[in-house]
């Protein structure tokens, strides 16, 4: 290694964003979990190793004390350095206990709920935390689910404002790509956060459409299916972990179900025809420009498009610029047939004050 003009051989150490470094530092370390396992009689559920980013689950406050006790003696016969100040511990607590050690409620009360945060304390030199990120998954006292939500908001509207001179002028699937490829695997950590509005919300911010869009829609645009797609990832994690624990060899992953791509070849001004029936009625409060509105309430007719746009039949043996051709035509006309029904409902409206 080279410094200024003076040369150097490191002889400790990983190779910093090389791809073998993880499984290295992982098999370095292996000595340190059987250690764990015996001094602090921890079982091997609660050890979680990922290179240098190491969680462990400690049941008591001596189990505690042992622990760090072990990590300290561990790493400095094997010549390295423990950061505390970059560790922390967290203390997990029932949602409903009102005394947590080393944390103390907050004088803000949200719906009912107190603010757990640190007393201010350390433990032999370790930093008592409010929530810890461990592998992109804020965990906090209570294990709640809103500091991870919180999160993936601020993160998706980071993405969004990076990513917005493509997407302005990306179709309708290039959208939809970036998304899954850029915001999706924000949930990945945390499935069960699917059920929640981010995941429906940061959607419909990559896509250009309105937050009133309809989940149903929304969820058709996807096109994932929230119980496979978490039936997926569990089948595959207690795989990996049951080898893990018998140290046999890890399995390839097993195979996701893929269904076809609804939104193949939609062009851009696909978002403009979402927005524009979901845009206020003029004359019906609280009501929206949608199909089912018009035909009930003023006997419009406005056939919906994603039934025909979606259909898998026509997606053999069609290629992208054909089908981009051919929706283009439909959604003009859709455009078209919709400014008609607006021009009808606010001339009958003129008709009817006129009238009175």
């Amino acid at each position: 290694m080279r410094v200024g003009n003076s040369t150097f051989w490191y002889n400790r150490g990983v190779a910093q964003g090389s791809i073998l470094s993880p499984a290295l530092f992982n098999i370095f370390t292996e000595d340190l979990s059987d250690l764990l396992i015996e001094e602090a009689q921890i079982t091997v559920d609660d050890l979680l190793f990922y290179a240098d980013d190491i969680l462990i689950l400690c049941s008591s406050m001596e189990q505690l004390r042992t622990t760090i006790n072990t990590l300290e003696e561990w790493t400095i016969a094997n010549g390295m350095v423990l950061n505390k100040k970059k560790s922390g511990i967290v203390v997990f607590a029932g949602r409903f206990q009102s005394h947590i050690p080393f944390m103390k409620s907050s004088d803000s009360n949200i719906q009912g709920r107190k603010r757990w945060i640190a007393s201010g304390s350390d433990f032999l030199g370790f930093p008592i935390v409010e929530q810890y990120k461990y592998l992109g998954t804020i965990l906090n006292s209570k294990l709640t689910c809103k500091p991870q939500i919180e999160y993936i908001k601020k993160k998706s509207a980071f993405l969004f404002v990076k990513l917005y001179p493509y997407l302005a002028n990306a179709s309708s699937e290039g959208r939809k790509d970036m998304w899954r490829t850029m915001n999706a695997l924000l949930f990945s950590a945390t499935l069960m956060l699917l059920h929640y509005e981010p995941w429906r919300m940061t959607f419909k911010q990559f896509m250009l459409i309105s937050q009133r869009t309809s989940s149903d829609l929304v969820d058709k645009m996807i096109g994932l299916d929230l119980r496979d797609l978490v039936a997926d990832l569990v089948k595959n994690c207690k795989s990996k972990w049951e080898s893990r624990k018998l140290c046999l060899p890890i399995d390839k992953p097993l195979p996701c179900l893929k269904k076809a791509n609804c939104m193949f070849g939609v062009p851009s001004c696909w978002n403009v025809v979402v927005n524009t029936q979901r845009r206020p009625c003029p004359i019906c409060k609280g009501a929206i420009m949608d199909s089912y509105h018009l035909a009930n309430s003023h006997a419009l007719s406005v056939p919906s498009l994603w039934d025909e746009i979606s259909c898998k039949d026509k997606l053999q043996g069609i290629s992208r610029f054909e089908r981009r051709k051919e929706i283009q035509a439909k959604l003009e006309s859709h455009l078209s047939l919709w400014r008609f029904c607006w021009s009808t409902i606010v001339q009958r409206n003129s008709d009817r004050m006129m009238i009175e």
